[in-house]
């Protein structure tokens, strides 16, 4: 059994999926030789209502072992895409990286091309 903070059920994360409770945060990837940001990492994390900023590490066990998965990935792969759509003003080659081997190919073709970034797959 997975353990999780008092306070929160897997329904409820669930449902932070529809209530708009899950954030992406940004971190700059930086190459040490050019000292230019070449990247982002996005960190995904739950504004709980009231247990505040939780990190993956403490749900994502969760939605691993109750099958939320696909709905979370899905979620993180949409707002990702939107949000580099809403702040790039030149449309450049996107390059998405997943530590994940179960990563739905044509959830991110699909999301990506929503964005106006037609994706391509490399192996």
């Amino acid at each position: 059994m997975t353990s999780h903070p008092a306070g929160w059920t897997a329904t409820e994360l669930a449902q932070a999926i529809m209530r708009g409770q899950l954030e992406l945060h940004y971190q700059p990837i930086v190459d040490l030789r050019s000292d230019r940001i070449v990247g982002a990492e996005a960190l995904l994390r739950w504004r709980h209502p009231t247990l505040g900023m939780l990190p993956p590490g403490q749900f994502l066990p969760v939605a691993e072992s109750s099958g939320l998965m696909p709905e979370v990935g899905a979620w993180v792969l949409g707002a990702a895409c939107r949000q580099m759509a809403e702040v790039s003003y030149e449309k450049r080659e996107a390059v998405v990286t997943f530590d994940n081997a179960k990563t739905n190919v044509q959830a991110l073709m699909k999301a990506t091309a929503n964005a106006g970034y037609p994706a391509s797959v490399k192996e």
